[in-house]
């Protein structure tokens, strides 16, 4: 239940939008893409760690994601209920601890990271970025499922994010923004049909923004319309 909590306050939060001529931010929008995920990036200003607190309503359950981060953004550590989602990374001697595995980082001149490698030096998570700098791919062979996650941008905005496995479902997530540019919603669904493959689909809504354009609150609800999660963000600057 934990992971699947956390794949919904993860895979179907709307992320906030990164200018592709905003050089200074963009690998700040990349990390988040690469290792959690980008609706938790910060609008403008650098957040050097956030708590989300989600309520799951159908189970009187409350869990925490710390997410925390160096002075120039750069994700450094991902704490999870499900600890597979664990992050911790050292630019410095370039190696990262993920989904239960050390490896070490080829990194380009921006700490964008372009592979995460093996032991045996192979390439298990790859990175490819489009010529603004933007993380547009992302293949994960952590697992026994490679996982393929595309980002797509529109009018300098993160417009949809997909990813597909070699399981039955194909995940789309759309992002709308008010005219601030500020996340206000985020759909999550999947072309496939299969109820019993796939998890219905999602809305989540975001609300109580601060100063920095920063969402701080929000509610997901099912297909059905039935609100089943509410959560918090806590941001320290």
């Amino acid at each position: 239940m934990k992971k699947l909590v956390f794949i919904c306050c993860n895979c179907i939060w709307l992320l906030l939008g990164c200018d592709t001529q905003a050089n200074n931010h963009t690998p700040v929008c990349n990390s988040y893409n690469a290792l959690s995920y980008h609706e938790f990036s910060p609008n403008d200003k650098v957040i050097v760690k956030q708590v989300i607190i989600s309520d799951i309503l159908t189970s009187n359950e409350s869990i925490k994601t710390v997410i925390e981060a160096n002075q120039q953004g750069l994700i450094t550590k991902v704490i999870a209920a499900d600890e597979i989602d664990n992050v911790n990374v050292d630019y410095s001697s370039k190696s990262i601890d993920y989904q239960n595995q050390h490896f070490s980082l080829n990194l380009d001149k921006h700490n964008n990271i372009m592979a995460m490698i093996d032991n045996n030096k192979q390439n298990i998570v790859e990175f490819d970025y489009d010529k603004f700098g933007q993380l547009i791919n992302k293949t994960d062979n952590t697992t026994l499922e490679s996982t393929i996650t595309s980002f797509n941008y529109v009018n300098n905005k993160l417009s949809s994010r997909s990813a597909a496995n070699e399981g039955p479902c194909l995940w789309l997530a759309q992002f709308f923004y008010n005219e601030s540019g500020w996340l206000f919603e985020s759909d999550m669904t999947s072309p496939y049909n299969a109820a019993d493959a796939c998890p219905i689909g999602v809305k989540c809504f975001y609300s109580e923004h601060n100063q920095y354009g920063d969402w701080t609150s929000g509610y997901c609800v099912s297909g059905e319309g039935i609100t089943k999660l509410k959560f918090y963000r806590q941001l320290e600057y």
